[in-house]
C-alpha cells in the first residue's frame, strides 16, 4: 500500500506539511496506484493490521475474503482516528 511519509524518519515527529497531509487525507492520494493495479478497490474495508487478522474468528474472517479499499465505512466513522488516539 502507497502512502506519502508524513513522519521524519529519525525521530518520528510530524513536521508542518505533514500534519497538513495527513489532516486534508493527501497521504492515502498515492493508494490510487494500487487501484489500477487491481491490489485494492475504492470502496471495501481497511487493510488490515499484521497480527489482527489472526485474531478474527467465524462470521468476523469474511471481510478478508475482500479487496481492502481507500474508503469505507470505517474510514468515516475513525475519521477523526488521530485525536481519538491521543
Amino acid at each position: 500500500m502507497y502512502k506519502l511519509r508524513t513522519l521524519h524518519a529519525k525521530t518520528n515527529k510530524s513536521s508542518f506539511w505533514g500534519r497538513i497531509i495527513r489532516k486534508t487525507k493527501l497521504d492515502e492520494f498515492p493508494q490510487l496506484l494500487n487501484i489500477l493495479k487491481g491490489q485494492m478497490t475504492l470502496v471495501g474495508p481497511r487493510p488490515d493490521i499484521s497480527g489482527y487478522a489472526d485474531k478474527l474468528a467465524g462470521a468476523e474472517r469474511i471481510i478478508l475474503n475482500q479487496k481492502p479499499g481507500i474508503t469505507g465505512l470505517a474510514f468515516l466513522k475513525y475519521r477523526n482516528e488521530e485525536h481519538i488516539l491521543s
